[in-house]
Formats: C-alpha cells, sequence, structure tokens
C-alpha cells in the first residue's frame, strides 16, 4: 500500500510539474505570439512608411523632371535669343563703323569745304585790295 501510495505521490508530482511545464510553455508560446504579431505590426506600419516615403519620391522625382525639361526649354530658348543678339550686335557694329566712316568722310569734306572758302575768301579779301588800291591809284 504504501508503495503504491508512493507510486502516486511520484506520479500525481509528475503529473503537477508536467501541468506546471505545459503552463509554463503555454504562457512562453502567448508571449512569443504577442511579440511575433507586435514585430508583424510594426513591419507592416514600416512598409506601409516606406511606401509612402517611396511615392512621395517618385512625384518629387517626376517633378524635378518636368522643371528641368522647362529649364532646358529655356535655356535653349535663351541660347537662340542670344545667338539672335549676337548676330543683331555684329550687323548694328557692322552699321556703326559704317556710319562712322561716312561722319569722319563728312567731316573731312566740310573741313576741306570751310578750308576752300576761307581761301576763296582770303582771295576775295586780296581782290577786293587790290581792286581798291587801283581805285585810290586811279583816283590820284
Amino acid at each position: 500500500e504504501q508503495e503504491r501510495q508512493r507510486w502516486e505521490a511520484l506520479l500525481r508530482a509528475e503529473q503537477d510539474g508536467r501541468k506546471e511545464d505545459n503552463q509554463k510553455y503555454r504562457a512562453r508560446e502567448e508571449e512569443l505570439l504577442s511579440q511575433v504579431s507586435q514585430a508583424t505590426d510594426e513591419m507592416r506600419r514600416l512598409k506601409d512608411e516606406a511606401d509612402d516615403k517611396r511615392r512621395r519620391l517618385e512625384t518629387n522625382v517626376m517633378r524635378l523632371e518636368q522643371e528641368c525639361k522647362g529649364v532646358e526649354a529655356a535655356v535653349k530658348a535663351e541660347e537662340s535669343l542670344a545667338e539672335a543678339l549676337k548676330e543683331r550686335l555684329a550687323v548694328l557694329g557692322d552699321q556703326l563703323k559704317k556710319s562712322t566712316d561716312e561722319l569722319n568722310s563728312a567731316q573731312r569734306e566740310l573741313q576741306e569745304a570751310k578750308s576752300a572758302q576761307q581761301a576763296s575768301e582770303a582771295e576775295k579779301l586780296k581782290s577786293m585790295e587790290r581792286e581798291r588800291a587801283m581805285d585810290l591809284e586811279l583816283q590820284k
């Protein structure tokens, strides 16, 4: 009888140990499942954030590409305008040189005309003086 009681006590102790181990195992399993659930939720949140950032970056890239195309078009237009202005400047430079040459020529001609006029006036004065001198001679 004692042997049986001892065996029953050992069996009960073993069953209680297994029950305790089973409870510890289930508690640890629930803790791990909770951690896995939290990690999954965190991973989903981070994935959603990454997707949102990726979409924003793609939008920014597309916007920047559009801006670059606009800037490129503006630069081409500016380059075209600059080329047209260079050509216009060259034409104006040629016209200025031609006008300057014409002005210099006209000023030389004017100076020559003034010199000729002065010489003519001097000759006229000499003539008038000779005529007066002749008139004085004749009057004497």
